[in-house]
């Protein structure tokens, strides 16, 4: 069975706010950014926003702390890749920045959930194994940062 890849931070991001039917616009309002088009270029993977900004954006989306892990996650997997791309020695990866031991089972779990709460994908066992993977591999990633 083939499933669909897992979206990246900006896939999550509109597809939470589509599911919260706020457009752009509003999201940049609540979230206290000046306009739409960052918001534009975060779901299309051109930029990423700060600590600061998620934060704001995950506020104005009242993404509950399952949610919130999630997006952290994909957004210093993100981070951590751009920097492997651009190959600065001077940047830290956010990746070091994960404490395994904080993350539980329950987390974890709360995590699968949330993927599968704001994708359209099918809940079965391949497509759950599959998540499992890609968010193990970002712990394992940031075990070896360590």
């Amino acid at each position: 069975m083939r499933t669909e890849p897992l979206p990246g931070f900006g896939g999550l991001l509109k597809s939470t706010r589509r599911s919260r039917r706020m457009g752009q616009a509003d999201l940049a309002e609540s979230a206290g950014l000046r306009s739409r088009e960052a918001i534009r270029l975060y779901e299309r993977g051109k930029m990423l926003p700060s600590n600061k900004t998620l934060e704001g954006l995950l506020d104005a989306l009242s993404v509950p702390s399952g949610g919130r892990d999630a997006f952290r996650l994909l957004l210093q997997k993100e981070r951590a890749e751009l920097a492997a791309k651009k190959n600065r020695d001077c940047f830290t990866s956010p990746m070091a920045q994960i404490d395994n031991a904080n993350i539980t089972g329950e987390q974890l779990s709360e995590l699968v959930d949330y993927f599968f709460e704001f994708t359209a994908q099918p809940r079965d066992v391949a497509t759950e194994a599959s998540v499992l993977r890609n968010v193990l591999g970002i712990l394992k990633t940031s075990e070896g940062n360590k």
